[in-house]
């Protein structure tokens, strides 16, 4: 069964081999953590550009069948930073570079879907994405990409978790 830190050690993952973001032990450009967190608390370790797994949130589907479903909800964020917010040349071209890479990213995700790499990509679904283009006051810029993956999910309980039966 998949969780969370599945998909944040997949997302992750994709921060290390992306050849724009490169992520490292050494030099984070991945976070697990909302947009706010980072851009208040954290952003003097933010190395730009980013990758933010910013929201999470999952439902659950059974169909009146045995095939049961748990369905994630990911905010993926793309940012970068421009020190001059009056530079709208230099934004467009982080927007379009950020546009870029969320499109890298969708299909790599669509990639490991068909070759069922991942289980909790089964039904990835590229019709439900809408991403969206936005700011922030300190400057920064990029593209927000909702997606969804849903799985199978295991209704089965573990006897050995429950003391009653």
């Amino acid at each position: 069964m998949s969780t969370y830190k599945d998909l944040q050690a997949y997302f992750e993952n994709l921060a290390r081999n992306h050849s724009a973001i490169v992520h490292t032990d050494n030099e984070s450009h991945f976070f697990n953590s909302d947009v706010n967190e980072i851009l208040s608390g954290l952003k003097s370790t933010v190395n730009f550009p980013c990758v933010l797994m910013a929201d999470y949130d999952y439902s659950f589907t059974d169909n009146d069948s045995d095939n049961h479903q748990k369905r994630r909800s990911i905010a993926l964020v793309f940012l970068d930073h421009c020190s001059d917010a009056d530079d709208f040349e230099t934004i467009g071209n982080i927007y379009s570079e950020m546009e870029s890479i969320a499109d890298d990213w969708i299909n790599r995700i669509y990639d490991d879907k068909t070759e069922r790499r991942h289980p909790f990509l089964k039904d990835f679904e590229m019709n439900e994405i809408n991403a969206v283009q936005f700011s922030t006051v300190d400057n920064n810029f990029g593209i927000w990409l909702p997606i969804t993956a849903t799985s199978l999910h295991d209704i089965s309980i573990d006897t050995k978790k429950w003391s009653d039966l």
